[in-house]
Protein backbone atom coordinates (compact mmCIF):
# COMPACT_ATOMS: atom_id res chain seq x y z
CA UNK A 1 0.00 0.00 0.00
CA UNK A 2 1.20 3.24 -1.00
CA UNK A 3 1.77 6.25 1.85
CA UNK A 4 -1.03 9.31 1.76
CA UNK A 5 -0.13 12.14 -0.70
CA UNK A 6 -0.82 15.32 1.50
CA UNK A 7 -2.50 17.63 -0.78
CA UNK A 8 -1.13 20.95 -2.00
CA UNK A 9 -1.14 24.09 -0.47
CA UNK A 10 -3.71 26.12 -2.91
CA UNK A 11 -5.75 22.94 -2.87
CA UNK A 12 -9.64 23.65 -1.97
CA UNK A 13 -11.40 22.02 0.75
CA UNK A 14 -14.31 21.39 -0.80
CA UNK A 15 -12.26 18.87 -3.34
CA UNK A 16 -13.38 15.71 -3.79
CA UNK A 17 -11.63 12.93 -3.09
CA UNK A 18 -11.86 11.35 -6.55
CA UNK A 19 -10.86 14.60 -8.29
CA UNK A 20 -7.82 14.86 -5.78
CA UNK A 21 -6.92 11.53 -6.46
CA UNK A 22 -8.18 10.47 -9.98
CA UNK A 23 -4.64 9.60 -11.12
CA UNK A 24 -4.11 6.87 -8.40
CA UNK A 25 -8.06 5.30 -8.64
CA UNK A 26 -8.26 2.34 -10.83
CA UNK A 27 -12.22 1.92 -10.34
CA UNK A 28 -15.04 2.98 -7.77
CA UNK A 29 -18.21 0.88 -6.02
CA UNK A 30 -21.80 1.66 -6.46
CA UNK A 31 -22.29 1.97 -2.54
CA UNK A 32 -20.86 1.93 0.98
CA UNK A 33 -22.40 1.03 3.89
CA UNK A 34 -19.92 3.03 5.75
CA UNK A 35 -16.27 4.53 5.57
CA UNK A 36 -13.95 3.52 7.97
CA UNK A 37 -10.75 6.47 8.58
CA UNK A 38 -8.07 5.44 10.87
CA UNK A 39 -5.63 7.37 12.82
CA UNK A 40 -4.53 9.19 16.21
CA UNK A 41 -5.90 12.64 17.20
CA UNK A 42 -2.95 13.70 19.24
CA UNK A 43 -4.91 16.94 20.11
CA UNK A 44 -7.78 15.16 21.32
CA UNK A 45 -6.66 11.62 21.98
CA UNK A 46 -6.74 11.66 25.99
CA UNK A 47 -8.61 13.39 28.56
CA UNK A 48 -5.29 15.81 29.59
CA UNK A 49 -5.26 16.48 25.63
CA UNK A 50 -8.21 17.28 25.82
CA UNK A 51 -8.46 19.38 28.57
CA UNK A 52 -5.67 21.19 27.59
CA UNK A 53 -7.45 22.51 24.29
CA UNK A 54 -10.02 23.47 26.07
CA UNK A 55 -7.87 25.85 28.53
CA UNK A 56 -5.93 27.00 25.31
CA UNK A 57 -9.05 28.51 24.17
CA UNK A 58 -10.33 29.31 27.52
CA UNK A 59 -13.46 26.93 27.68
CA UNK A 60 -14.04 25.45 31.00
CA UNK A 61 -14.21 21.92 30.87
CA UNK A 62 -17.76 22.21 32.80
CA UNK A 63 -18.71 24.53 29.48
CA UNK A 64 -17.57 21.18 26.95
CA UNK A 65 -20.92 20.00 27.19
CA UNK A 66 -22.84 23.19 26.14
CA UNK A 67 -20.11 23.54 23.15
CA UNK A 68 -20.81 19.63 22.28
CA UNK A 69 -24.32 19.66 22.51
CA UNK A 70 -24.83 21.57 18.79
CA UNK A 71 -22.59 19.56 16.78
CA UNK A 72 -24.37 16.33 18.13
CA UNK A 73 -27.57 17.25 17.35
CA UNK A 74 -26.37 18.69 13.85
CA UNK A 75 -25.31 14.83 13.21
CA UNK A 76 -27.70 12.80 15.23
CA UNK A 77 -31.04 14.72 14.25
CA UNK A 78 -30.39 13.79 10.20
CA UNK A 79 -29.43 10.13 11.01
CA UNK A 80 -32.99 9.57 13.33
CA UNK A 81 -35.04 11.57 10.24
CA UNK A 82 -33.41 9.12 8.47
CA UNK A 83 -34.08 6.09 10.11
CA UNK A 84 -37.62 6.60 10.50
CA UNK A 85 -38.23 7.32 7.03
CA UNK A 86 -36.54 3.87 6.23
CA UNK A 87 -38.67 2.33 8.98
CA UNK A 88 -35.42 1.16 10.87
CA UNK A 89 -35.39 0.54 14.37
CA UNK A 90 -33.03 3.10 15.94
CA UNK A 91 -30.15 2.82 18.20
CA UNK A 92 -29.40 6.38 19.06
CA UNK A 93 -29.42 7.16 22.99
Amino acid sequence: MSEPTPAPADTPQDELLTQRYAGQIVGTLGCWDRVIITGTLTDVCHAGAVEGWLRRDNIRCFDLKVFAEPLRDAVRDPAILTARAAALEQRIP
